[in-house]
């Protein structure tokens, strides 16, 4: 962080004013954890959950994906550097204008999503990006197989929303999943039948025909990079079920 410093006799004036307001708003001094050349292209960095210094963002490895800003200057180890968090920030080069910025897979950016996708923001012109910092999204799919199970699904972020969604029928019955959990709490649409069968809510997918045989799924275990899918049958489900989730949770 560069802030303008006057001397006792050194007249104030307005445009240094502003630069250093604008300075302390959109950025902050904090410490690296390893060497950064950020003073040559600006570096997207996330912030360690074991030693709170900060490190190089990587776009394939779940424990480094939660960008917090650009380190817009040049350390090694311990080394106190800037890092802005909001705002605009320039020294790139070959970007589209109006096209979204994303870290690669090396740290690098670039204009399509890593292995997990991080946002950092949109280009505003071939040298500059505006940082935004919005939602994260996985999606996927489980086979939940023919008996009570769970999976654990690595997200890479810890998730406030999720939805699960299936279909299971035959020639006279339908049955569909869907229901969505946010910030702990199931809701949704549990089965549907046709031909006047009855039974099934919640978050329940029915199969074989019968009120009787049915799994019933739940989210659990939610931690900052995962969360589980836990089915529990009821009955004898003869079927193996193929259940989709998509996640969502803030950057």
């Amino acid at each position: 962080m560069t802030l303008k410093i006057w001397s006792s006799a050194e007249q104030l004036s307005h445009t240094d004013l502003n630069a250093n307001f604008e300075a302390v708003k959109n950025e902050k001094l904090v410490v690296i954890g390893e060497t950064i050349a950020g003073g040559t292209v600006p570096v997207a960095a996330y912030q360690s959950a074991a030693d709170t210094q900060y490190y190089t963002c990587d776009a394939n490895d779940t424990a480094k994906l939660q960008f917090q800003g650009f380190i817009t200057s040049s350390g090694v180890d311990n080394d106190t550097e800037t890092l802005k968090f909001q705002g605009i920030v320039g020294g790139f080069s070959g970007l589209t204008p109006n096209a979204k910025c994303y870290v690669q897979n090396d740290g690098t950016i670039g204009h399509t999503a890593g292995t997990y996708e991080i946002l950092v923001g949109i280009a505003v012109s071939a040298t500059e990006i505006l940082i935004l910092k919005g939602k994260r999204i996985a999606s996927g799919y489980i086979d939940s197989g023919t008996a009570s199970g769970n999976s654990v699904i690595t997200t890479g972020f810890r998730a406030s929303k999720i939805r699960l969604w299936g279909m299971a029928g035959s020639s006279s019955k339908l049955s569909i999943l869907d229901t969505t959990w946010v910030n702990g709490v199931m809701m949704g649409v549990g089965a549907l039948y046709n031909e006047g069968s009855s039974g099934g809510s919640g978050d329940s997918v029915f199969f074989d025909n019968s009120t009787s045989e049915y799994m019933t799924y739940s989210i659990t275990n939610l931690t900052d990079t995962t969360f589980r899918i836990d089915w529990t049958e009821t009955g004898s489900v003869g079927n193996s079920q193929r259940v989709y989730y998509v996640a969502e949770g803030d950057i």
